[in-house]
């Protein structure tokens, strides 16, 4: 009997599975099944479906490899854990331009799918989204599910890296390179921390975030110390692509802490009746630092905004103008400093907006003199006229 078989009729021994190399899988697994070295690589020839209360094991330095749009559903869990020196790899199977995807997928807020995924390689996928988003697609889907995902690299596919709808989340210490949109998170909530996130393809970006989360437990979005550069444009739609993206009334949102460069269109885009706290960024060579738009209101403070075309505009794109505060923070060498439209305004403190005198307390208008700015290094010269002219917050 074929291993797909197998998997189908829920016959998946341990013992049986890690005795084959070269392991065709396919149909469905409906008891705690471990895929390891010595049936490696394991190739999804078509779908292939983890039962809800099921486990599905892979052991460090494990292959998988996928036909075109053939896709693992984990109703149950997965845990892929690789190692620094021995990762686990999801790749295409040789015989395909591309590689399939992973749908995490439960069915409410308590039944929910779980992953583990750690020190794992994806490369040349490609998959389609589940039903309900026929047009999406990316190399790990989730819905209704808490996953765990660190120490991983995406890279090389024209998709998107994950995308969450209705889950929690911890994506921690990974590296996504050469993709389309990276992280989109709706209906979610949870940790996005020290990530590294490059080369983000046309009308898409780096991190997008869309709606609150409405179940259980805390609905609160860390987007942290991630480093997040380079958008490249679609020659179609140019000035497209953005490195921190919140829409669609994305409330308790913490953005702190990001080194964000090079994006053709918003460094962090904030719209649609949004109000996240942006906190300790450096933003540096985008079109716009900071875009606020569509009856948003954050709370921005101890930012530096250098070399961006426009450095931080509100304006008015959908629905009305917006709103915000601006504390403790540097808008250097941009083309314009602070541009409001649409009735828009923002209330400025204690900042060093180089190009004008901005009305409020505290402000000046100086070179802030940092320590060696064409090597990027943006902390402040000890002679620089921003020291201890801040507000303690």
């Amino acid at each position: 009997m074929a291993v797909s078989a197998l998997l189908a009729a829920g016959l998946s021994g341990h013992a049986f599975l890690n005795a084959l190399a070269d392991t065709p899988v396919s149909g469905t697994i409906s008891t705690n099944t471990t895929w390891g070295t010595n049936g490696s690589p394991y190739v999804v020839t078509n779908a292939l479906e983890v039962n809800s209360d099921v486990a599905l094991t892979l052991q460090a330095g494990t292959m998988v490899q996928f036909f075109s749009n053939s896709m693992i559903t984990i109703r149950g869990s997965l845990i892929a854990r690789g190692e620094s020196n021995s990762p686990i790899s999801f790749v295409n199977a040789p015989s395909q331009a591309s590689g399939g995807g992973i749908l995490f997928l439960g069915s409410n807020y308590s039944s929910c799918a779980s992953g583990i995924v750690e020190n794992c390689v994806f490369s040349n996928m490609y998959c389609l989204g589940p039903a309900e988003y026929p047009a999406a697609n990316a190399v790990i889907w989730s819905s209704y599910a808490t996953l765990d995902i660190r120490k991983c690299t995406f890279q090389d596919f024209n998709s998107d890296a994950i995308r969450s709808t209705y889950s929690t989340v911890s994506i921690t210490d990974n590296d996504i390179d050469n993709v389309r949109e990276a992280l989109n998170l709706v209906y979610s909530a949870g940790n996005i921390v020290s990530n590294r996130i490059s080369r983000i393809h046309g009308h898409n970006d780096g991190v997008d975030v869309d709606f609150a989360w409405s179940g259980p437990g805390s609905a609160a979005i860390r987007i942290e110390w991630n480093e997040v550069s380079v958008g490249i444009d679609d020659p179609l739609d140019p000035n497209s692509v953005d490195a921190i993206d919140l829409g669609f009334c994305s409330t308790n949102v913490l953005i702190a802490g990001n080194i964000v460069s090079n994006f053709t269109d918003k460094g962090v885009s904030i719209g649609d009746f949004s109000y996240p706290i942006v906190r300790n960024n450096q933003i540096r060579n985008c079109n716009m630092g900071i875009g606020i738009k569509d009856f948003s209101s954050p709370s921005m403070e101890n930012n530096t905004i250098v070399h961006c075309t426009n450095g931080i505009t509100l304006f008015a794109k959908y629905s009305g103008p917006a709103t915000g505060t601006l504390s403790n923070s540097i808008v250097s060498h941009c083309g314009n400093g602070i541009t409001l439209l649409n009735g828009s305004t923002l209330s400025v403190g204690h900042c060093n907006i180089q190009d004008t005198l901005w009305p409020g307390i505290g402000n000046i208008a100086s070179d802030p003199l940092f320590v060696d700015e064409a090597a990027g290094d943006y902390r402040l010269d000890a002679s620089s006229p921003c020291i201890n002219t801040g507000t303690n917050m």
